[in-house]
């Protein structure tokens, strides 16, 4: 279950258009949440705060909003800051500090250092009949 919605997400990333879906982002947001704040004691209030911040760090790092553009010489320039994970944007970066149990920014650490992530994958389906 979601903590935030797409009301409170648009608040916080004001360059997302109204008639864009963000419950993928959502939807990751809260996955972050739950498997590594959930356990913490954070009231939902918080949870909801924290998950919003997420849920326009992954938007604005899907989307690439820009941060100047220029008419006569035709450039632009993108909100986006080499890093990774959380410290790539604004929004990730308050993520973290709302966190103040540091578990978001150890995490960011983590893959700032390029440390050892295991990936499990499960498949859900039936057996195929090898005939």
């Amino acid at each position: 279950m979601a903590y935030t919605n797409e009301t409170q997400v648009r608040a916080i990333h004001k360059g997302v258009e109204v008639s864009e879906d963000l419950s993928i982002y959502i939807e990751t947001a809260n996955s972050i949440v739950e498997d590594i704040l959930g356990d913490l004691g954070y009231t939902t209030t918080k949870l909801a705060l924290i998950e919003a911040w997420l849920a326009a760090h992954f938007y604005a790092i899907s989307s690439k909003e820009t941060s100047m553009e220029t008419a006569s010489s035709v450039s632009e320039q993108y909100q986006y800051k080499l890093g990774l994970f959380l410290s790539n944007s604004m929004y990730g970066q308050q993520a973290m500090a709302i966190d103040t149990s540091g578990k978001l920014a150890n995490l960011n650490k983590q893959f700032e250092k390029g440390s050892k992530t295991t990936l499990k994958l499960y498949h859900l389906g039936t057996e195929r009949d090898p005939a």
